[in-house]
C-alpha cells in the first residue's frame, strides 16, 4: 500500500511505524497463575511443555516449580525442538539453575534469547538428575505447576530417561512464554524504514 507523502515524511515518522510493526509482530503466551501440578516429582528426569511459536525469538520463558527437598534444587532448563508428532527431539539451548527447596512455588525466568521459526513446536521445561538431555542436569526433586484447560493447545510431557511419555492434552505448564523478532531484523526493518523517510522527502 503506497503511502501518501505527507505521511511518510521524516525519520520520525518512520521509527513509529517501526514500534507500531514490533508491537504487532510481538507473542506473548501467559497461562499463569497455575491451578495444578504434576502428580510426582521429577527426579532424575525431565519434565515440561510444548507450544506453538508464531514470532522469530524465543525471548524469555517462566517456569513454576516447586520442591519439598531440603536443601537448594539444582536444575537445567531447557528449549528443545520437536519431532513431526509432536514429542521433544534436541536440546537447542540450556542454562543450569537453582532455586531453594522446602516448599512453596516458586516461578523462575530464563532468557534463551533464541531464533525459532513461526508455526513450528518447541519444548521449554528442566532437566533433573544425570543429565542425559544436557551437559549439566541437577539435583533434587521438582514438582512442575501446570494449568488446566489447555491454554497454549500444547501438551506436557515426563522424561523418564529413556523415553517421553504426553501426559495429558488437557493440562499445559503454567508459564509466561514472550516471543519478539530477532534483533538483526528489527534493525534491518528500522534502517530500511529510514531509507523511504529519506526518498519521500
Amino acid at each position: 500500500m503506497d503511502l501518501p507523502n505527507s505521511f511518510v515524511r521524516t525519520p520520525l515518522t518512520a521509527l513509529v511505524l517501526l514500534g507500531m510493526t514490533q508491537g504487532a509482530q510481538a507473542g506473548v503466551i501467559d497461562t499463569t497463575p497455575p491451578d495444578s501440578l504434576s502428580p510426582y516429582y521429577a527426579l532424575y528426569a525431565a519434565a515440561g511443555g510444548t507450544f506453538v511459536a508464531d514470532d522469530t525469538n524465543l525471548e524469555s520463558f517462566t517456569l513454576a516449580l516447586n520442591s519439598a527437598f531440603s536443601g537448594n534444587v539444582v536444575y537445567t532448563a531447557i528449549v528443545m525442538d520437536t519431532t513431526p508428532a509432536g514429542l521433544p527431539d534436541s536440546v537447542l539451548w540450556e542454562e543450569q539453575q537453582t532455586f531453594p527447596g522446602g516448599g512453596g512455588i516458586v516461578t523462575r525466568q530464563s532468557t534463551p534469547n533464541l531464533a525459532i521459526t513461526p508455526g513450528e513446536t518447541y519444548f521449554i521445561g528442566f532437566e533433573i538428575g544425570n543429565g542425559n538431555l544436557t551437559t549439566t542436569g541437577g539435583s533434587g526433586e521438582i514438582e512442575l505447576q501446570l494449568r488446566s484447560g489447555n491454554p497454549i493447545e500444547g501438551n506436557w510431557y515426563q522424561y523418564d530417561g529413556d523415553t517421553w511419555s504426553n501426559l495429558g492434552s488437557n493440562l499445559d505448564i503454567a508459564s509466561r512464554i514472550v516471543m519478539t523478532p530477532e534483533p538483526n531484523s528489527l534493525a534491518l526493518l528500522g534502517l530500511g524504514g529510514l531509507v523511504v523517510a529519506w526518498r519521500r522527502r
